[in-house]
C-alpha cells in the first residue's frame, strides 16, 4: 500500500523537490527523539518503577483505578502513545493482583488513559498537523486538557460499570 504523498509524486502532481521542501524536518526529528525516549524508558525500566511507586499509595480498587487512570494520562505525555500502554500494562496487572481487583478493569483503564492525550508531545499526528494547520501548542493545550479531563471522568465512571472492579 502506498501513501498519498508517494502517489502524488508518482503521478506527477508534485515534484520530489517540492515534496522535500514541504517536509517539516523539525517534526520528524522530534518524533524520532520521542520514540528513542520511549525505548529508553522501557529499556531502563524507569517507567515501570515510576508506575509502581505511584500506585503503592492506592488503597482499594477504586483508588487504584483512579490512580492508574491519572498515571496513564501523565505517562502518555512523556512517552509516545504507542509505548505508554506497553509500559503500563504490567503495572496495571500487578496493581489489580495486589488489590484483589478485576485485571480487565485495570487494563481498560490503561487503554482509556493512554488514549486521552491530545498534545503534540505525545501524539505524532498532532505534531505533524501543527505547521500545516497553523496550530500552536496553546491550541492543543486549550482543547486537549479539558478533553482529557472529560475522558478521564467518563472512563472513571464507565469502566467500573462494564468491568466490575472486584474480581469474580
Amino acid at each position: 500500500m502506498t501513501s498519498p504523498a508517494a502517489a502524488l509524486v508518482a503521478f506527477g502532481c508534485v515534484s520530489t523537490d517540492e515534496a522535500f521542501r514541504r517536509i517539516d524536518w523539525r517534526n520528524l526529528v522530534f518524533i524520532g527523539g520521542m520514540l528513542a525516549l520511549g525505548d529508553a524508558m522501557v529499556a531502563t525500566e524507569a517507567a515501570g518503577h515510576v508506575g509502581r511507586f505511584a500506585l503503592q499509595i492506592a488503597h482499594g480498587p477504586w483508588a487504584g483505578l483512579l490512580g492508574l487512570l491519572a498515571l496513564g494520562v501523565i505517562v502518555n505525555h512523556i512517552l509516545p502513545s504507542v509505548a505508554a500502554p506497553a509500559v503500563l500494562a504490567p503495572v496495571a496487572l500487578q496493581t489489580a493482583e495486589r488489590l484483589g481487583a478485576n485485571p480487565a478493569a485495570f487494563i481498560m483503564a490503561v487503554v482509556a488513559a493512554t488514549g486521552t492525550t491530545f498534545t503534540p508531545v505525545s501524539n505524532p499526528v498532532n505534531l505533524l498537523l501543527m505547521t500545516p494547520g497553523g496550530y500552536t501548542m496553546t491550541d492543543h493545550v486549550c482543547v486537549g486538557v479539558p478533553l482529557a479531563a472529560l475522558l478521564f471522568l467518563a472512563s472513571a465512571l464507565v469502566i467500573p460499570l462494564v468491568w466490575p472492579l472486584v474480581a469474580r
